[in-house]
């Protein structure tokens, strides 16, 4: 009996045996041994998006996170970082489109619908940006938040660059190799589409060298720049109808600045020189006898912000031009660090604390890089009146709090309708984009 329950058990064993094995030649399907490099997913795929697709970057490329958060969208954020690298200048454009729409109708006295297509113009906004270490220009589409190159001629040396003509245009300057002698070049940029190739730049002209000084009219279709010489400096300005010698001064350097289409010229600030601003073609005279003097003249050029630096420290103020009167703003920062959103309000950027030892004074070492500021943005509210007696200031935008700070801003630009604003990072150089209408808040 034992020998018969044996031979069953192994008859049996056997037969599980062969139907495994049958079941593994015919019925399984090989799957792949995880490795470092190419591990499974335990939770298999998601299907539907590409995995990652939900997080975006800068560049609306798909970027993977390991943590299931909330992702606020890129039309939503406050602020974006356009460019990771140093950018020369920047300027918001527009382009038209014509966008196809479809819709059916039925003609009166039929039953058989009709398709109607028709076209209609669609304004879209960029930003367009110049390299500063290849001079490339790109775009950047505030739709759909994708940047893409424009230009492909390379320029070497570029450390300042305006874009005018609503993107028709740029000026570049760029120091030649014995680094002293600055080269301007204007140069017409390529119609642009998203996805084509680049183009290289054409119509390009040299301007005089040795510009020191350069500036933008509000609505960029004109702009003016200093030429220094042996006698003092000569401003031209350039605009549809060709350039003209637009005044001349026996000293050498100043600071030119747009209030809306109108020219002004500051003294180049050093809180060792008593300052003054000047009204251009005519030479009026705004304000002066201000050490370190900063001037921002609004788009009417009905007020001055301005900023100063004494014994006092850095003091910020609003000029009148109709009432000669000064108003101190209660907040401390440099002119260089504002713009004005409309004739009435203002943006800056306001350090959270000035150093104590500020060597030579401002904004002297501000310009030479020996003293950085940590930023936060500022409103600056005037009573728009004739006469100003209060101007405040209040906080906006924590900007410190934000990754990729600190934030020593400067070129600050606003769009036209001042619901988008590109600045400049001092310390780095890199390029961003904040979105005001996520920031101020409208009543």
């Amino acid at each position: 009996m034992r020998d018969k329950k044996l031979v069953y058990t192994l008859i049996i064993v056997f037969l599980f045996a062969f139907g495994v094995i049958l079941w593994y030649f015919f019925k399984a399907k090989t799957v792949a041994n995880p490795t470092i490099n190419t591990p499974t997913n335990p939770f298999g795929i998601i299907t539907g998006r590409t995995p990652g697709s939900e997080f975006v970057n800068a560049s609306g490329t798909p970027t993977s996170t390991t943590n299931e958060t909330e992702i606020t969208p890129l039309e939503e954020r406050p602020l974006i970082q356009l460019w990771n690298k140093p950018v020369a200048g920047y300027a918001f454009v527009t382009r038209d489109v014509l966008v196809e729409t479809s819709a059916t109708s039925t003609t009166l006295g039929t039953s058989t619908p009709k398709k109607i297509t028709k076209q209609t113009k669609k304004t879209l906004e960029y930003v367009l940006f110049v390299d500063r270490l290849t001079g490339h220009i790109y775009g950047h589409g505030l739709s759909d938040h994708k940047t893409f190159q424009i230009t492909n001629t390379t320029l070497v040396g570029v450390y300042d660059a305006y874009i005018t003509g609503n993107g028709s245009k740029v000026s570049v300057r760029s120091l030649d190799r014995d680094r002293v002698t600055i080269h301007t070049t204007t140069a017409t940029i390529p119609a642009f589409i998203a996805g084509l190739q680049p183009q290289p730049l054409t119509n390009s002209i040299a301007l005089q060298d040795g510009i020191t000084s350069f500036a933008v009219s509000n609505s960029s279709n004109s702009y003016s720049y200093l030429v220094p010489s042996t006698l003092g400096s000569t401003i031209y300005t350039t605009s549809a109808k060709g350039s003209v010698s637009l005044s001349s001064s026996p000293f050498r350097e100043w600071a030119l600045a747009y209030g809306g289409e109108s020219l002004y010229a500051t003294t180049k600030p050093s809180a060792f020189v008593e300052g003054q601003t000047l009204a251009l073609p005519g030479k009026q005279y705004v304000l002066g006898g201000k050490t370190g003097l900063s001037s921002l003249p609004n788009p009417t050029g009905s007020d001055v912000l301005a900023s100063m630096w004494s014994t006092s420290g850095l003091t910020t103020f609003l000029f009148s031009r109709k009432s000669a009167e000064a108003s101190v703003v209660n907040i401390k920062t440099l002119a260089n660090k504002c713009v004005w959103l409309d004739s009435t309000d203002a943006l800056c950027g306001v350090p959270l604390n000035l150093p104590e030892d500020v060597g030579q004074g401002l904004p002297d070492d501000w310009f030479q890089g020996s003293v950085s500021f940590s930023d936060d943005f500022y409103g600056v509210y005037t009573s728009g009146s004739a006469w100003i007696t209060t101007p405040s200031a209040s906080l906006l935008f924590s900007l410190h709090e934000q990754d990729g700070g600190p934030f020593d801003v400067i070129r600050l630009a606003s769009n036209p309708q001042a619901s988008a604003l590109l600045f400049t990072n001092k310390r780095d150089g890199t390029l961003w984009y904040a979105n005001l209408s996520r920031i101020i808040r409208r009543e």
